[in-house]
């Protein structure tokens, strides 16, 4: 390989910095890659697979089962009609070192156990004449089934496949089985077989129990874990009709035709995430083409998964397929060399990019094409947690011709260190070398080592290589070489705050997000809105703990400390938020967060967002959160029920959670087992009664009124909860709580874009000194609105805009969260953005966005002091506004975000007032406001 190094425009210390990877937080594929493990006696990644559809010796027309196994360097055979003669084979293919996995039929010849139709005819497989879909109520087919699995151990199988595993019952709905054991075991059940739902309930209840049956006694029989493999066509492990069944099984063949290169990546990566295994084979309901073929061969290993040689293939409508070694065995011969060299197994997805490819896990995109060949597809697959491993390009050529230039991210690769790349393919078959390395057991002679022919050239921020035709596949195989690194102290001394001109000029080093807005080095960006006080910065990857927001801030029940509670995840809706804890003594030094409830880290489950903290008079700590179900309406991490935790020693340990009922709005989704889209975002206040009252937002369901474009413009609307027992320390299924506006319609302020929407969102409410309750929110208008309620929020004027006074103007603001507090001295402060939505160029009511336009427009961030006049139509005037938060513009992982001050807290502990804020919803910082 040739490494040239490009001059650049701008100073060389910022050059060095970026390409030798000083940036300690970035995105390292090994911490992208995510464990998986695939199940016991299920096809490895390294394995080279093939069919047979049953043994063929040496008097068949394609060559016998053994010969073609040897020729393409076959690891094991799947799906065979093992029957009882066939024991010499399988000793042959055990003395090989190939391990075979038999198959189970449903649908035998024998209609005695058969599916029964209401007149008692037994249902025949439309396409195998003389064949009978089984029962699986008919205790005799269970017997037929296990009998099968038992001659298939006596001789050595390892794994079993279940061939058509819906038993022709899979479409429920249209057709049922009306044998005697159905109609006995539905009528012990209440079941009306005649009444399509029950029918299908009970087809799917009873088809599962089969399998868990058959199974078990099946494993019990072997004395281990046999691993369990159906078909099912190229669906997602979560099809409607299909996911309990595919659930059953260890892994699946995949028969599948026109499948693109996302397609199969989606199915490769769905498969890893459940720790399962998975067999593709090439299908066509024509004649074979082999040069597509061999590019679902390539994108099947370059996903993770294996794929059947294509041998013994069934293909509809015509005879089944026979390929031969000479088109084939260099691919499967290379597969076998990679797998030698420790580069497929326990290598996970990493990162996509190129062809049909939408990468989503990083700031930057960190492998992509340059020029060249546009249709290549990347895969880059890494060992996670493993910084020393290579990583591994996968590069699939998906149809043009010529050469390619590839970018790769230096900094996601080793931490910055330069790389070391070499270039493997496939090596033209040759018949003498494949007998060899299968004759030998060393398959390293079968890749074309092709390092010399690329070019490799650093350039800023990236690793570009010249890569020379490919057909179909080939691998970088990229190594740290260990050299070009820098110290800690180095790293401290060069790393300078730019501004966003100077990233600009500076061709954005650290990346962009859209077309303009730059990047910053997240290592130093916590420094510049000049904080006072550091609550936590994210370090290292930021995989599950680099968003934070709805930074909530409060009082100790001894008020003797002060808690710091929020919403953290690895990135806004990416599906792990989780709430968690900090503390502190005095208000500047603070304990690292820890977990309270939600998204588990590396494990998954339901999420917990927005939580919210009630302290109660005894000094109980409540907290009330949007809880995820398995059914949501609007987005998961917006629609659930009212999650309740409770701590009696001061946050150290919580209850268990229980759900708080919700009464139903005609806005909600008519199915009440739908949970409604709901948030709360500020700290409750205490009414004039002494209540606890909490402003929330509720957003209509789809069924009811449909988004328009762009996220902000969803009917909404403002609503509230005030808590009648808590300072009695209910246990939660005893709080009370009353729900207002009394008339189910809540506050509402028409959407200029869309006149048919009310967007009205996250009010945020204080006690007036004469006992009513003053609440703003935001809106779609470019401006803030308010009302008042005098009846403890029973009853709420009409909104209208906020104003610095009756007769001044009014108060500009984007959709983005506009909190109102009140302090002791009786003032009141407004956390706001004074813009009307719009900034550089980006407004927020344009129809279509190129990018999430409140990324851009939540900046600078402002505060007015507010005083109450008595006998003003607007209770509360407002003085100038004051800047006092500022991103200098510039956008940060993983939000890509510019956002300050968003979700924020204002407390006054120990006579200072801190204004708590969230900048970029990345880092939670403090800062100290002047109230006088």
């Amino acid at each position: 390989m040739r490494i040239e190094a490009k001059k650049f425009r701008w100073a060389i210390v910022p050059c060095l910095v970026i390409s030798f990877g000083i940036n300690c937080h970035a995105q390292l594929m090994k911490d992208i890659a995510q464990p998986s493990t695939i199940p016991a006696n299920a096809p490895q990644y390294s394995d080279v697979v093939m069919r047979s559809l049953s043994f063929r010796d040496e008097s068949f027309e394609f060559g016998s089962t053994m010969q073609n196994a040897l020729d393409f360097h076959v690891t094991r055979l799947d799906w065979v009609y093992v029957r009882a003669g066939d024991g010499n084979y399988m000793k042959d293919f055990a003395a090989k070192g190939i391990k075979v996995g038999g198959t189970i039929n449903a649908s035998p010849g024998d209609s005695s156990i058969s599916v029964k139709d209401i007149n008692g005819k037994a249902q025949e497989v439309p396409w195998l004449p003389g064949r009978y879909f089984i029962c699986v109520n008919n205790p005799d087919a269970l017997k037929y089934n296990l009998d099968n699995i038992k001659i298939g151990v006596d001789l050595g199988c390892v794994a079993i496949q279940r061939d058509e595993p819906g038993f022709g019952n899979v479409e429920y709905t249209n057709r049922c089985c009306f044998c005697s054991f159905c109609k006995a075991k539905a009528l012990s059940q209440g079941i009306d077989l005649n009444d399509e739902s029950q029918r299908k309930a009970f087809n799917k209840a009873c088809t599962m129990e089969f399998y868990q049956n058959l199974y078990s006694l099946a494993n019990s029989y072997a004395g281990f874990a046999l691993a369990h493999s159906c078909n099912g066509g190229a669906r997602s492990w979560d099809d409607e009709n299909y996911k309990e069944i595919f659930n059953e099984h260890d892994y699946r063949i995949v028969e599948m035709r026109d499948k693109t290169p996302d397609e199969v990546y989606i199915l490769s990566k769905e498969t890893r995430l459940i720790n399962k295994a998975q067999l593709f084979q090439y299908t066509t309901r024509g004649d074979m083409d082999k040069i597509i073929q061999r590019k679902y061969i390539a994108i099947s290993y370059a996903t993770g998964m294996n794929v059947m040689v294509p041998w013994d293939v069934y293909i509809n409508r015509a005879p089944r397929y026979f390929g031969v070694r000479e088109d084939f065995a260099d691919l499967f011969g290379f597969v076998r060399c990679i797998g030698q060299a420790g580069y497929l197994d326990g290598y996970q997805d990493a990162a996509t990019g190129g062809y049909d490819l939408d990468e989503t896990r990083y700031t930057t995109d960190p492998v992509g094409i340059i020029s060249g060949n546009t249709t290549l597809s990347i895969f880059a697959r890494a060992k996670p947690g493993n910084a020393d491993a290579p990583v591994i390009v996968h590069l699939m050529n998906w149809g043009g011709r010529g050469s390619t230039k590839v970018k790769l991210l230096t900094t996601s690769f080793f931490n910055g260190k330069v790389l070391n790349i070499k270039l493997w393919t496939p090596k033209p078959y040759n018949s003498n070398e494949h007998v060899n390395a299968e004759n030998t057991g060393n398959y390293e002679t079968l890749k074309w080592d092709r390092t010399g022919d690329i070019n490799v050239t650093v350039n800023g921020i990236w690793t570009e290589v010249d890569v020379p035709d490919l057909s179909p596949w080939g691998i970088l195989v990229v190594e740290k070489d260990g050299s070009g690194i820098k110290s800690e102290n180095e790293i401290s001394d060069i790393k300078t705050l730019f501004s966003r001109d100077e990233l600009i000029e500076m061709g954005y080093p650290f990346g962009k997000y859209g077309k303009d807005v730059p990047l910053g080095d997240p290592d130093i960006e916590w420094k510049r809105s000049n904080p006072d006080i550091t609550v936590f910065i994210p370090l290292g990857s930021g995989i599950y703990d680099g968003d934070n927001e709805h930074f909530l801030v409060f009082d100790s029940p001894g008020k003797d400390e002060i808690l710091a509670m929020w919403t953290q995840s690895s990135r806004e809706a990416h599906g792990d938020n989780h709430l968690v804890l900090a503390r502190s003594k005095d208000g500047e030094h603070w304990s690292n967060p820890k977990y309270i409830v939600g998204a588990k880290y590396a494990e998954g489950g339901l999420q917990a967002s927005w939580g919210f903290p009630i302290v109660s008079d005894k000094g109980r700590i409540y907290l009330f959160y949007t809880k995820e179900i398995e059914l949501n309406d609007n987005d998961r991490q917006e629609s659930g029920t009212m999650g309740c935790i409770y701590s009696d020693d001061n946050g150290y340990t919580w209850t268990q959670p229980k759900e708080i009922p919700m009464p139903r709005s005609k806005y909600d989704n008519p199915d009440p087992k739908i949970p409604k889209g709901w948030i709360v975002f500020q700290k409750p206040i205490l009414d004039h009664e002494g209540k606890w009252l909490a402003g929330y937002t509720l957003v209509t369901s789809p069924a009811i009124m449909k988004k328009e474009k762009n996220w902000p413009n969803a009917d909404s609307r403002c609503y509230f909860m005030r808590f009648m027992n808590l300072d009695a320390n209910p246990d939660p299924e005893d709080i009370e709580i009353e729900w207002y506006p009394e008339n189910d319609l809540g506050l509402e302020v028409r959407n200029n874009a869309y006149p048919h929407l009310s967007t009205a969102q996250e009010p945020a409410v204080v006690l007036l000194p004469d006992g009513r309750l003053f609440t703003v929110m935001r809106t779609m208008t470019g401006y803030i609105y308010y009302s008042v309620s005098a009846d403890n929020g029973k009853t709420w004027d009409n909104p209208e805009i906020l104003k610095y006074s009756d007769n001044g103007t009014g108060i500009k603001h984007p959709m983005s969260p506009c909190p109102l507090y009140k302090l002791k001295n009786g003032r009141f402060v407004l956390i706001f953005h004074n813009n009307e939505g719009t900034r550089f160029g980006y407004n927020q009511a344009d129809e279509v966005w190129s990018i999430n336009v409140a990324n851009v427009i939540r900046n600078p961030t402002y505060y007015s002091l507010g005083e109450f006049k008595k006998d003003a139509e607007q209770p509360i005037w407002f003085s100038e506004p004051v800047e006092i938060l500022n991103s200098g513009d510039i956008a940060l992982p993983p939000k890509m975000t510019a956002e300050i001050g968003t979700y924020p807290t204002i407390t006054e502990f120990k006579g200072k007032s801190i204004l708590w804020y969230p900048d970029r919803k990345r880092f939670l910082l403090g800062k100290y406001l002047e109230t006088n």
